[in-house]
């Protein structure tokens, strides 16, 4: 018997974990006011389950690399969101969302993949530590560097 999968509303490379699905993660963190972010998350989310692997980093890179274009030619401004609270065990920039950073990563399997996951990381923090677009660049540097060990192993 065939489970009736909805390709539509709920594509299973976005519910794969325990049923958290990738735009409940988007919304709850802000990211669906961020068109690129969001697209630039789920490319992620989604990395090693749909796809091509590579060209899903590769999205992610074009995506976040046009919304720091954006931000800087539109001279958005932002300012650190993140409070004085516990830094070691959950800091308030990896508890933006009632999803904690470390547990997404953990369930989507990407701490298997250093640069992934932190990329991962970056994106999900971009607002909340530190500058926002260094955040944002530091996300793509760990996506080039994977899609560049991609290609050496396809070489």
């Amino acid at each position: 018997m065939t489970e009736n999968v909805d390709i539509v509303n709920k594509p299973p490379h976005y519910t794969q974990l325990d049923g958290i699905d990738c735009m409940d993660v988007i919304e709850d963190l802000g990211l669906d006011k961020h068109f690129h972010l969001a697209c630039a998350f789920k490319y992620i989310w989604r990395f090693n389950s749909k796809g091509d692997l590579k060209n899903n980093l590769k999205k992610s890179v074009w995506y976040i690399n046009r919304y720091i274009n954006f931000i800087g030619t539109n001279g958005i401004k932002f300012t650190e969101t993140s409070g004085v609270r516990e830094q070691i065990n959950n800091p308030d920039h990896y508890n933006k969302s009632k999803y904690e950073c470390i547990d997404l990563i953990e369930k989507l399997g990407l701490y298997k993949d250093h640069h992934v996951a932190n990329a991962f990381k970056y994106i999900y923090r971009w607002d909340a530590k530190d500058n926002p677009v260094e955040n944002l660049k530091k996300a793509v540097w760990y996506l080039n560097r994977k899609i560049e060990l991609l290609e050496k192993e396809n070489d």
